[in-house]
């Protein structure tokens, strides 16, 4: 559409012939119109309410001046990397407040803290699998009683306040074994990729307005005793998170834990392990040289094990997997 004088015309009906044209269409003059550079991302009219950023008080970082990459978007957990000197003692006072405010009662603090009286070090795909809280609800959960290793041998890992595996040799059991897998022909039918360009989302899709809605009617009785959990039994398999001889991984990388990866032969070489060193390595932990690429290379033997089971009369050669062994 456009300014004609003192009227609007739209060029429509003109570059977008009605019916079946006739071949005096093809000699008609062709309005010169430029489309934009970008068109909108969104399909359906959207109502955005524009209202003033607010200052957050609780802010005591530096105003990054550059602005070349965004910020983390934290949820108030503590980072830390392995060459930290002291790890943290206890969470941050906005992280529990946040608790309320997002309707997370104390049931759900303590069935997150029992498990990590159990274990120190866990996995958030193993406390998405035990606990069936969503994945927003251990996003305020964890900061409350756990920090976040961003880097060493238990990099992806959330610990327990005021334990420091680096300091207890006991602590290689919970090390992180980033398990890769190369997929080639069938095998790639198999194992999923983690993220595929062909699933994006357009940003708007995922707001709860756009989400299906199911209303329920009941007398209030059988209430769960986790109503925001939801029931992801269908969706959350074992897999996500410990290995097993005639298991699949769900996707090409994995984060397992050496104690979750239930391997007769990898066990007994967990029980058979020297005696660690007197200081933890940045990369190895406490294991010994080359024990990640052994427990890689048993994994592809128990894949392959398991596709040779799966399809039947098929030949699948070592060729089509193979391991990525780098960090």
């Amino acid at each position: 559409m456009h300014q004609n004088g003192d009227q609007n015309v739209c060029e429509y009906d003109q570059m977008v012939p009605s019916g079946m044209p006739n071949s005096d269409w093809l000699l008609g003059n062709t309005p010169l119109f430029l489309t934009p550079p970008a068109f909108s991302r969104m399909d359906t009219m959207q109502s955005y309410l524009y209202r003033k950023e607010a200052s957050d008080e609780y802010d005591t970082a530096p105003h990054n001046i550059i602005g070349r990459t965004r910020r983390r978007r934290s949820g108030h957990a503590v980072f830390v990397s392995f060459e930290v000197p002291d790890t943290p003692r206890a969470p941050r006072e906005i992280a529990l407040q946040l608790l309320s405010l997002k309707f997370l009662s104390e049931k759900h603090l303590e069935k997150i803290h029992k498990l990590f009286e159990e274990r120190p070090v866990w996995s958030k795909n193993a406390l998405r699998y035990l606990t069936r809280f969503t994945n927003d609800q251990l996003k305020y959960l964890l900061p409350a009683v756990a920090y976040y290793f961003v880097t060493g041998p238990w990099r992806v890992m959330w610990v327990r306040f005021g334990y420091d595996p680096r300091t207890q040799p006991e602590a290689r059991m919970y090390q992180t074994l980033d398990y890769r897998l190369r997929a080639k022909g069938g095998l790639r039918t198999k194992v999923k990729a983690k993220r595929s360009y062909c699933d994006y989302l357009l940003p708007y899709k995922s707001t709860p307005s756009c989400k299906p809605k199911m209303a329920v009617i009941g007398t209030g009785e059988d209430v769960p005793e986790f109503p925001d959990s939801g029931d992801d039994k269908g969706h959350l398999e074992q897999n996500m998170y410990i290995f097993r001889p005639g298991m699949m991984p769900p996707s090409r990388q994995m984060f397992y834990q050496y104690c979750d990866v239930l391997v007769p032969e990898i066990q007994d070489m967990l029980e058979k392990l020297p005696e660690p060193q007197s200081q933890c390595h940045e990369k190895l932990g406490w294991m010994p040289p080359r024990f990640d690429d052994r427990c890689r290379e048993i994994l592809n033997a128990e894949i392959l094990k398991s596709f040779h089971t799966e399809l039947s009369g098929g030949t699948i050669s070592t060729e089509m997997m193979v391991a990525d062994d780098s960090p």
